[in-house]
């Protein structure tokens, strides 16, 4: 069966940055294909050297990020953290630069328990322009939740899992074309 182009993709991007990585710590020195002969030394010349750079340490609050980041304007990114948060239940963030050109975080929305606990998947913009995520715990029955939440930062529970209808998410929403979740 073949691979979609976006999973191909993102499984080449993991690999050119293992691969660099190994690079990088001098960890490639031999390599085996069909093309060469078993044990050549190669230099990997194709292999683009890649610099990582610390844009923002999650020292307080918010605390342990999770799940992907959602850019929602040009330089600004939506995220979640798994604690941290004003009642250490996980947060909603803000990553963004300052005037001088830092990165800094920004708490929107601090889980109380009640609205869910420990968010891990990050969050995806619906059709009307709400932000939509899950929480692993907390909510009525403590077994996770589904969230809407506003550019504001207001959070509204859409859906409290009590076991038979799920019960401690980890995988992101999904929106379908039509707006559904």
């Amino acid at each position: 069966m073949p691979i979609p182009k976006t999973r191909r993709a993102y499984l080449m991007l993991v690999a050119a940055l293992w691969l660099a990585a190994e690079v990088e710590s001098g960890g490639i020195t031999q390599t085996s294909s069909p093309v060469q002969e078993p044990g050549v030394v190669t230099t990997p010349a194709a292999v683009p050297q890649l610099t990582f750079q610390l844009i923002a340490a999650f020292e307080q609050k918010p605390q342990n990020p999770a799940g992907r980041l959602l850019e929602v304007k040009p330089g600004v990114f939506l995220g979640v953290s798994t604690n941290g948060g004003e009642f250490s239940n996980g947060a909603v963030f803000v990553l963004f630069r300052t005037g001088n050109n830092v990165w800094t975080t920004r708490t929107v929305h601090s889980f109380s328990g009640i609205d869910g606990r420990n968010p891990r998947a990050g969050v995806i913009r619906g059709h009307d322009g709400n932000y939509y995520g899950t929480t692993s715990f907390g909510g009525a029955h403590n077994l996770g939740t589904v969230f809407r939440m506003t550019a504001s930062g207001v959070v509204t529970t859409l859906h409290s899992f009590d076991g038979p209808s799920g019960e401690e998410p980890w995988a992101p929403l999904v929106l379908a074309s039509d707006g559904t979740l």
